[in-house]
């Protein structure tokens, strides 16, 4: 997931935009996921290598080794990746996956005791973004509006 935000991130003009994130439970066995942006979105002539490793469309640093990787993931656990793409409109990636019980290691809730937190990410921007929505998160935690 964070590589479809980061992705995301990376094609907002001028780094301005809003990425939506969808997450919905369908008939209690089903999750549908989906990340849609308002960038630029992927050329037909790029389109069919999207996913394959190594390619890299945006980033003069990528390695093309991100939606690779969710894609060799989610069909890995038989599910489905789609791509809708419109040049100048943005992207949308829909993930459809069977829900499952949660494994025995799995913490459905993260208290933050002492407000202190670290994040780590290899990408600025997204370390920048998730920072700014976990102080959010505690300003409304604490009751503040």
């Amino acid at each position: 997931m964070s590589n479809l935000i980061n992705n995301a991130f990376e094609v907002l003009p001028n780094g301005e935009g809003k990425i939506l994130v969808k997450i919905r439970l369908h008939e209690q066995d089903r999750i549908y996921i989906t990340v849609e942006d308002p960038g630029k979105g992927i050329p037909l002539k790029v389109f069919s290598q999207i996913g394959v490793g190594g390619a890299s469309f945006n980033e003069e640093s990528g390695r093309g080794l991100g939606l690779f990787h969710a894609r060799l993931t989610i069909c890995d656990w038989s599910e489905r990746l789609r791509i809708n793409s419109e040049v100048d409109i943005g992207t949308k990636i829909s993930i459809d996956l069977v829900r499952t019980k949660e494994p025995i290691w799995f913490v459905p809730k993260i208290k933050i005791l002492n407000k202190q937190t670290v994040i780590i990410d290899d990408e600025q921007r997204i370390h920048e973004y998730e920072t700014s929505v976990l102080i959010i998160y505690l300003y409304l935690s604490m009751g503040l509006k």
